[in-house]
């Protein structure tokens, strides 16, 4: 055992002389939600959003933010902005109620309103969440 450990140690003394390292790289990014992008480019982290659709540009993708009014909290103001874009269609509708950016506002979109309600946005992986303009977002919906 001690030969082996001494031409390992031999093995890397050569290769800092040579100023060659031996690189260690992680394992696949972590992607919690299974949406294909990593956790910390991920605009809701826990709700697949592959799009990552982010319509108020505040770093909380469309998916996992009905805080419409940017409180920090979705309240009765943000109810009363749902209410008003109900049943309404691209390109005359508010883009940022679409939740899973169907073209129309709808059931889906109100399923999603529940479950957010009295909560905060998120959570997301951007740095820049919870300011608008976040640089990290790309886009509303496609």
């Amino acid at each position: 055992k001690t030969m082996k450990y001494n031409l390992i140690a031999l093995a890397c003394a050569l290769l800092l002389a040579f100023g060659l390292s031996l690189t260690v790289t992680a394992g696949p990014a972590q992607d919690a939600d299974t949406d294909g992008v990593p956790d910390s480019s991920d605009d809701c982290v826990v709700v697949p959003n592959a799009t990552q659709a982010d319509s108020d540009l505040d770093g909380y993708g469309n998916a996992c933010d009905a805080d419409y009014d940017q409180t920090g909290v979705v309240g009765t103001t943000d109810f009363s902005t749902f209410k008003q874009a109900w049943n309404t269609s691209a390109p005359t509708y508010n883009e940022q109620v679409d939740h899973d950016c169907t073209g129309v506002v709808g059931t889906t979109d109100f399923s999603t309103f529940k479950q957010l309600w009295n909560q905060a946005p998120g959570p997301s992986g951007l740095a820049c969440a919870g300011t608008a303009p976040c640089p990290a977002t790309a886009h509303g919906c496609p």
